[in-house]
């Protein structure tokens, strides 16, 4: 049995580096006000029936792609409407996710590899964001995660217990996160493979084991159809799928690496340089593997790296085929945080397999990136905003301060009707419910109303000359970080 003396230098580092991490995120779950997709989802599902959130129904259709968590949600509403309740499951997951990444960090043949592949996983500021917010995105790469080492250990040791676990994960991760169905799709075409290989070199002699350990992928996959069926019929018909047109690189990739720089003031020189580091590193991994197919065949596939880089190529090609198809659009931003975790659990793989023969280049290797990604998240760590939703940071002051307003002039008609861009109508609503402002009407999606008129409006910049016609007045306060204007 192991004890406190026998744990490893690296394995010390390990912990301090990712209680740091779950420390930060915690503190964010708790700081970060309320965002706009969170108190829609609140607002809007979080009332209904289980049945009602699994299936889609109620009216008017709005896209709600992280089931299991408002699921999750309904129940830690239970304990207060902080938002912290509403992101404890998130926070929880996020918990689970390191502890399952320092445990293969560890265990992998290069140790030394293991403080700078955490800090390769997870510091990334834009992808933290979305572990300490109440959205789908933490659980469902905390599946993908779990799927994939099930996938890494039962190449290695095949057995067809070890098949279920694999999918049922990669089944609650499309249940947290709609987005990865991408993700399940790929992970049975590499299946697939695997069988395919295992078949090959005898460790599948017989028809009947392989099926045995087809049956499971094919009877969750089943039961996924089954889950999804209403929920995409729905959400196609409803015409609300979101993403672009331009292309994958320019939808996807450029995307995730723009947000990556979390707007820090080097962001615009950076790019080019990220976007050469990316392709560079393209080029080696598809370069590494095209030598181990060529070497190995199919015995290749026992190597993880392998295995995630076909799950990212199989992924990134079904969603490139199916906007030629159906014409449906690219992900954008968020919707392909997936691709951030494979490709930094291909690119820690790849850097092991590196260490077999160059242990130093692999160590350099890992050294630089893991440095800058850890300089640029101390320069992008704040606990009051996530980026994607920056603009929603200041409404509980503002509210507050609007609070004071009305009740220093007694004059003022009630309810107090605020005018709005229509961005902010979710949180308001949120807000308004949870602290007890009776005083504010309910706040409307159309914003400025035409055939009503307003004392105040809560705005962001671009709206001030439109506002400042309809309230014949001037900016009250501006809100910092969110630039958001009080007018009034």
């Amino acid at each position: 049995m192991r004890t406190i003396k026998d744990i490893r230098p690296e394995g010390w580092f390990l912990l301090l580096l990712a209680v740091s991490l779950y420390g930060y995120v915690v503190c964010r779950g708790y700081f970060v006000g309320i965002t706009h997709d969170e108190a829609f989802t609140y607002n809007w599902y979080v009332p209904q029936s289980a049945i009602q959130v699994i299936t889609y129904d109620i009216f008017p259709v709005t896209p709600n792609n992280h089931i299991l968590n408002t699921l999750l949600v309904k129940c830690f509403a239970q304990f207060g409407q902080h938002p912290f309740w509403l992101r404890l499951p998130t926070l929880l997951f996020f918990g689970v996710f390191l502890l399952v990444a320092a445990r293969w960090l560890l265990q992998g043949k290069q140790p030394f590899l293991a403080v700078p592949g955490m800090l390769l996983l997870l510091g990334n500021p834009y992808l933290l964001d979305f572990f300490g917010l109440a959205r789908g995105y933490g659980m469902g790469l905390t599946f993908l995660l779990l799927a994939c080492l099930a996938l890494f250990r039962y190449r290695q040791q095949p057995a067809s217990g070890r098949v279920w676990f694999i999918f049922l994960t990669a089944l609650l991760s499309v249940e947290a996160n709609m987005i990865l169905l991408h993700f399940y799709f790929a992970l049975c075409v590499v299946f697939l493979l695997v069988l395919i290989g295992l078949r090959r070199e005898g460790e599948l002699p017989g028809w009947k084991q392989f099926l045995a350990h087809v049956q499971p992928m094919v009877w969750l996959s089943l039961l996924l159809g089954l889950l999804l069926a209403e929920p995409i019929d729905k959400i196609a018909h409803s015409g609300q799928l979101t993403g672009g047109d331009a292309g994958f690189w320019q939808d996807t990739v450029r995307s995730l690496l723009q947000q990556t720089l979390y707007e820090q003031p080097y962001a615009a020189a950076a790019i080019p340089w990220l976007n050469a580091a990316f392709v560079l590193l393209l080029v080696l991994l598809t370069s590494t593997v095209f030598f181990l197919l060529v070497r190995k065949g199919w015995q290749a596939l026992q190597q993880p790296f392998v295995l995630v880089f076909f799950i990212l190529v199989v992924s990134a090609s079904s969603i490139i085929v199916q906007h030629h198809l159906f014409h449906s659009p690219y992900l954008r931003e968020r919707m392909g945080l997936f691709y951030l975790i494979l490709f930094s659990m291909a690119f820690i793989s790849w850097l092991s397999v590196v260490a077999q023969r160059a242990k130093y280049l692999a160590l350099a290797g890992a050294m630089l990136p893991a440095l800058l990604l850890a300089v640029h998240l101390v320069r992008s760590a704040n606990t009051r905003y996530a980026l994607e939703w920056r603009y929603d940071c200041n409404t509980l002051e503002m509210l507050h301060y609007l609070d004071g307003l009305v009740q220093k002039d007694g004059a003022v008609a009630r309810p107090v009707r605020l005018g709005i861009n229509p961005v902010f109508t979710p949180s308001i609503n949120f807000y308004r419910n949870t602290h007890g402002f009776d005083w504010l009407e309910p706040a409307h999606v159309d914003g400025f109303e035409k055939e009503k008129t307003y004392r105040w409006g809560y705005i962001l910049p671009p709206d001030l000359d439109n506002a400042s016609r309809r309230l014949n007045g001037e900016a009250l306060k501006t809100f910092e970080p969110s630039g958001a204007l009080l007018v009034q």
